[in-house]
């Protein structure tokens, strides 16, 4: 699925550098973040994974 591909893709980011790390942040739009932490990218997918994956009642 594409959120998998993502969550993927921003976990790899973790171990990139130089022009891969560049190339990752355009493709996935991660630089669109205004500030681009990895803590960010991360926390925006925690919360994006717990809003799609939580119990319904």
């Amino acid at each position: 699925s594409p959120i998998s591909i993502s969550s993927a893709f921003a976990m790899t980011k973790l171990g990139a550098c130089n022009n891969t790390l560049k190339q990752i942040m355009n493709v996935f739009e991660f630089d669109t973040i205004k500030e681009k932490t990895s803590d960010q990218v991360h926390f925006f997918f925690a919360k994006l994974n717990c809003r799609l994956y939580r119990k319904k009642d």
